[in-house]
Formats: structure tokens, sequence, C-alpha cells
């Protein structure tokens, strides 16, 4: 199968290596915008029902209570975190990265220093992003099990928290492996 072969789908069945081949034989462009259609739209509405169920919801008081407010509260710090993490990618890096690629569309607004300084920062944030959802993990496992008995509201709010976990993971992933590294090759063309 050549590059050109490759389907682009939203399939998540496949192995890490044949998603690796799929992109690098892609445009970084598209990879953007695969990222911003499959990932970034999906967690934001995501976010909006776990931000939403987390607010009406209730527990009765032991476990389950506390585990809930360890919920909000860090749900609150990574939706907080990752609202600015893709501000700095979608806002400045991708469209440095598209103007690269393109430079007949769009020109490059940035200096090297600064994208230099905005790469390190989504380096640390993904470093951030997956400690607190190592957090919200955490803090799911004990109460999945005291939640099925408790309330099927509190089972959905956990699904929903996990579908968000598990769409982040995949985003961070597919950007450490087959976005950044080719990025960075680019961005030495910077003045």
């Amino acid at each position: 199968m050549h590059c050109n072969d490759l389907p682009v789908t939203g399939a998540d069945f496949r192995t890490s290596a044949s998603l690796d081949q799929e992109w690098n034989c892609r445009t970084l462009t598209e990879l953007i915008a695969h990222i911003g259609e499959r990932y970034r739209r999906a967690t934001e509405r995501r976010f909006d029902t776990v931000r939403q169920a987390l607010a009406e919801a209730s527990a009765p008081r032991g476990p389950l209570e506390s585990t809930l407010g360890l919920l909000r509260e860090t749900f609150a710090v990574l939706e907080e975190q990752v609202g600015a993490h893709m501000k700095i990618e979608f806002d400045l890096l991708f469209p440095t990265i598209i103007a690269l690629e393109h430079p007949q569309v769009l020109a490059v607004r940035q200096s090297s220093a600064f994208v230099g300084r905005l790469t390190t920062q989504v380096t640390a944030d993904h470093v951030r992003i997956l400690a607190l959802l190592d957090r919200l993990d955490e803090a799911m496992g004990p109460s999945l099990a005291h939640s099925l008995v408790q309330s099927p509201r509190l089972v959905m709010l956990i699904a929903d928290v996990m579908t968000v976990c598990l769409q982040l993971r995949q985003q961070l992933e597919l950007e450490d492996r087959c976005l950044w590294p080719r990025a960075q090759q680019l961005f030495h063309q910077l003045p």
C-alpha cells in the first residue's frame, strides 16, 4: 500500500505504526485539520457535557462524595489547561506550520525564537495534561464500583469523563508521534 492508498478515518483500532505511516505520508496541514475535526470539536463538546453533569451531580456522603469533589476540581483544572493549550496550538503554532507548508497562501508571522518558546510550552502542557488525566483515572477507579449501585447518572458522568480522557490521550499521542517531530524540522526554516 502506498501513501496515497492509505485511508484517513476516525478508526482508532489501528496500530501506532500504521497510524505513523498514514500521517507521515500526509501533509501537516492535513494532520492539523484531522486533529481539529476529530479531536478538538469532540473534546469541546464533551467538556461542555461533563461540566454540566458535574454541576448537577450529587452523591451520598462518604467516598463517592469526596470522589465527586475531586473530579470537579481536577476537571476544572484540566479544562482550563486544555483550553490554554489549544489556544497556543490552533491560534499560533498551527497557522505557522500551515504557512511554512504553503507559503504561497499564508505568510509566516512568527520568529524562530517565539515558536521555540511556544513548542517548549506545548511539550510542558502535554506533560501537565497527562498528569491531570492520570489523576482523573485514579479518582474514577474506586468510584466506579460505588456508583454502579448508587446512581445511573453518576455512571454516565464517569463514562463521559473517561471518554474525555481517552480522546485527549489519543490526541496528545498523535501530536507527539506524528505532528511535533515533523513540525520541529519545518520550524528550522524560520528566521
